[in-house]
């Protein structure tokens, strides 16, 4: 089963943008963005282009380059932009079935694949992980 990104709760896109949303330089919403194909202008457009309308992880969610965006390619992005703290996260409320991490219309459980680390937008491989990949 592939999860999309969207159609997890508000409330866990809602604690994803705590971690992404964040100003540091590296590990954020704008490398996950890169690792999309978006350009410059259309990364700045999110940052700047839609005031007071909701987070820019939220907002990237809405490109088109991200419709399908699935749990397990946010995992691999993840991995690839060094973010463990948010991979661990996600990973134990979606394997533990917390009833915060239910998706709407689906198990609360995902399944786990040893397909991981590898990013389809760039030449990055992680040979290894600890972290299993929904899918």
């Amino acid at each position: 089963m592939k999860v999309k990104v969207r159609d997890l709760e508000q409330e866990i896109k809602t604690t994803l943008t705590v971690f992404l949303d964040s100003d540091v330089p590296r590990g954020n919403w704008r490398e996950i963005a890169a690792q999309h194909d978006l350009n410059s202008d259309e990364i700045a457009h999110i940052a700047t282009g839609y005031p007071g309308k909701y987070s820019f992880f939220q907002t990237l969610l809405d490109h088109q380059n991200l419709q399908n965006y699935t749990v397990g390619e946010l995992i691999n992005d993840l991995i690839v932009i060094n973010r463990p703290d948010v991979i661990n996260m996600l990973t134990n409320h979606l394997n533990n079935g917390s009833s915060m991490w239910n998706l709407r219309g689906q198990s609360n459980r995902i399944g786990q694949s040893n397909r991981i680390g590898q990013s389809k937008h760039r030449n990055n491989f992680v040979p290894y992980s600890r972290y299993p990949v929904p899918h």
